[in-house]
């Protein structure tokens, strides 16, 4: 690595640190997950992740609060993340995400180190984004296709490193009826509320079409 290139990675990496750093305030929002809806699967796998892996429908079955409207597809969630800006985004080192708009399913394949998000059409065709476990290096050069997990008792959850456009934070939970559900949380003037005042969240909700564990 260039000189020169030092500082900006060294920043990038003690950002993530100091986000990730925040997981034990995780589950702390002003938005309380819907009682409605059935609950997190308890504690974690042995790595301290949610377990993942199936096939969901690209399309939400419900959406909490009401007013927050339509729920986007899995698709949208991704294609969010891929248009983010910054250092953490594909863009900063001249990615492109492969997110199509069509998919009708979406399946998660899960290693303790490694998360691969598949996309399917009607057609048969596929696209996969694959991400990979944080560890600090100091030679990282690529942010974007890094996550993390925060074991729970009672909601572990992933979360993405890159981050949405409008600015925010993805986690990825796991229902206890089999449903994928994504918390989107939002940010505001370019700080993670997962302190007070808790931030306000978005829920949506995903239906199971094939477990694959």
């Amino acid at each position: 690595m260039l000189m020169h290139s030092i500082p900006k990675a060294l920043a990038a990496l003690l950002s993530i640190g100091a986000i990730l750093a925040l997981g034990a305030c995780a589950s702390r929002t002003a938005t309380p997950y819907p009682a409605s809806w059935a609950p997190f699967v308890p504690g974690s796998t042995a790595d301290g992740c949610p377990g993942l892996e199936g096939t969901y429908s690209n399309s939400s079955t419900g959406a909490f609060p009401p007013e927050t409207g339509d729920p986007p597809p899995i698709t949208g969630v991704f294609a969010r993340l891929g248009r983010g800006t910054g250092q953490m985004s594909p863009s900063a080192t001249g990615r492109v995400w492969a997110v199509p708009p069509d998919a009708i399913s979406v399946s998660i394949d899960q290693t303790p180190e490694t998360l691969r998000v598949t996309f399917s059409g009607e057609n048969g065709a596929q696209s996969s984004l694959d991400f990979r476990r944080y560890h600090f290096n100091m030679s990282e050069e690529r942010f974007d296709d890094i996550f993390d997990c925060y074991a729970s008792d009672t909601d572990s959850r992933l979360r993405f490193v890159a981050e949405p456009d409008p600015v925010g934070i993805i986690f990825l939970l796991r229902a206890t009826d089999g449903s994928l559900i994504v918390e989107s949380r939002g940010r505001i003037g370019g700080r993670v509320f997962l302190v007070a005042p808790a931030p306000a969240s978005s829920w949506w909700r995903y239906p199971l079409l094939r477990d694959s564990q």
